[in-house]
C-alpha cells in the first residue's frame, strides 16, 4: 500500500493534525529535512518511530513547536536560551535543556534533558500552531541512512511503512539543525554542527562555544541525535578523500561526488557526481543528501566523496560528511 501524500492546503493540514492527534506517524517537512511526526505526548505514538526507523531507544528524539512561548511548557529554560530562541527561531537551532515531567521518558532515551526546537518551513508552523502538543520529529529514514529532503526520498525509504506524508516540496537548508546543549557549568556547547554556525551563536550569547565531544561508548545514551560515528550514511560502501587525492582511487564502476565540480581531478573514469553548480557551502548542504542518494541507487561498486575544504562556514558538512564514510 502507498503512503497518502498531503498538501499545504488548510484542508489537507488539518487532517494531518488530526491524525497526529490520534496517534498516527505523519512524515513531514522542515527547512532541514523531513522528519517522521509523533504526538510528543503519546508514548505510544512515539515509540512507533522508533519501530519504523529501527532507532536505538538510547538516541533521544527532537522536539518541535509552533510557538517560541511554548518552550517554557516542556523545558526549564535559562537567559541563553531565551536569547537564541529570539534570535533564531524559526529557525535550524536545536536547544537542549532541563526537561519537564510533561515529557515522556521515550522521547529523552531517559534523560532528564530534551532537544527542542521551532522549525522555519510555512506548512509545518501552520500544522504545529494548529496542535496542543510538540511534535517528537526524527528525519524521515530508517536509521542511520541519507537523511530524506524531499517527500519522494520518504516514499522511497519508508513509505513501506508509514501511511501518510505532507509534501511541502524540497527543504531549503538540506541538513539537521544545529544542537546547542546550554545545560552545563562550562558553557554551552555544539552537540551537532548545522546551519547555525558556531560563530553565530557566539556573537549572540557573547561567549565562547565550546565544540563537541564524541560519547564515550556506543552504548551509552546519546545526549542529542546525530552523535553515531556512522550516519547520514548511503548503503554503496562510502569514503571521503582531499580532492587533490582522488584521482588516486576508484575504477570506472565508482561514483564520485564533488564539490568542486568545474575542476575535476585529471583521468577519473567512474561517473562524476557535482553536489552543486559552485563550491558554495549553502548550496552544497542544500543538495547534499540528493546528490547521496542519486549515487546510492546508481549501482555502484563504490562512492569516492570529496572531503570539504576547511573553514567554519563547511564544519556540518564535514560532519555529515565524515559521518556518511563507512569504509
Amino acid at each position: 500500500m502507498s503512503p497518502q501524500f498531503y498538501r499545504d492546503t488548510p484542508s489537507d493540514i488539518d487532517k494531518v493534525a488530526e491524525l497526529l492527534n490520534t496517534g498516527e506517524l505523519v512524515a513531514i517537512p522542515t527547512e532541514t529535512v523531513y522528519g517522521l511526526a509523533a504526538n510528543a505526548l503519546n508514548p505510544v505514538a512515539v515509540s512507533k518511530i522508533f519501530s519504523v526507523k529501527q532507532r536505538a531507544l538510547t538516541n533521544p528524539l527532537i522536539i518541535h513547536i509552533g510557538k517560541v512561548s511554548q518552550v517554557t511548557e516542556y523545558c526549564e529554560v535559562n537567559d541563553s536560551a531565551i536569547k537564541l530562541a529570539q534570535a533564531f527561531w524559526p529557525g535550524a537551532l536545536t536547544l537542549v535543556l532541563p526537561k519537564k515531567s510533561t515529557i515522556p521518558d521515550i522521547v529523552t532515551a531517559g534523560l532528564n534533558s530534551v532537544g527542542i526546537r521551532m522549525p522555519n518551513h510555512p506548512v509545518t508552523l501552520q500544522l504545529l500552531q494548529r496542535l496542543d502538543f510538540p511534535v517528537a520529529a526524527p528525519s524521515a529514514n530508517p536509521s542511520k541512512y541519507i537523511s530524506p529532503t524531499r517527500a519522494n526520498h520518504v516514499a522511497e525509504s519508508l513509505g513501506h511503512a508509514i501511511g501518510h506524508i505532507l509534501d511541502g516540496g524540497p527543504c531549503s537548508r538540506g541538513i539537521e539543525s544545529t544542537i546547542v546543549d546550554l545545560r552545563i557549568e562550562a558553557g554551552p556547547r555544539i552537540l551537532r554542527y548545522g546551519p547555525i554556525s558556531r560563530q553565530e551563536l557566539e556573537a549572540v550569547l557573547d561567549m565562547t562555544i565550546l565544540e563537541p565531544i564524541e560519547a564515550s561508548s556506543p552504548l551509552e545514551p546519546k545526549t542529542s541525535p546525530g552523535q553515531e560515528h556512522i550516519h547520514y550514511s548511503p548503503h554503496t560502501p562510502m569514503k571521503a578523500v582531499a580532492y587533490r587525492s582522488m584521482d588516486e582511487w576508484g575504477d570506472s564502476e565508482t561514483g564520485y561526488i564533488l564539490i568542486h565540480p568545474h575542476e575535476p581531478p585529471q583521468g577519473l573514469s567512474g561517473t562524476l557526481y557535482p553536489i552543486a553548480k559552485l563550491p558554495d557551502s549553502k548550496d552544497v548542504a542544500q543538495n547534499l543528501y540528493s546528490i547521496l542518494r542519486k549515487a546510492d541507487q546508481a549501482g555502484h561498486n563504490q562512492l569516492i566523496i570529496e572531503l570539504p575544504p576547511g573553514g567554519s562556514e563547511w564544519d556540518a558538512l564535514r560532519d555529515r560528511i565524515n559521518r556518511a564514510t563507512n569504509t
